[in-house]
């Protein structure tokens, strides 16, 4: 995940570019989709008591 916060903020080219760079290497590519997916589950968790958009 370090490495790929790392590529983000040295990019200056688009998202997909970006998505490009990271999936070159398939497990990091997991580990950010992972990050992605539980971050999402944590908010929605915390906004599920609050109701949702």
């Amino acid at each position: 995940i370090f490495l790929a916060i790392d590529l983000a903020v040295d990019c200056k080219d688009t998202q997909m570019d970006l998505w490009n760079r990271i999936s070159k290497d398939e497990y990091m590519a997991y580990a950010v989709q992972e990050c992605y997916y539980s971050v999402e589950k944590i908010l929605l968790s915390l906004a599920d008591g609050e109701g949702r958009l």
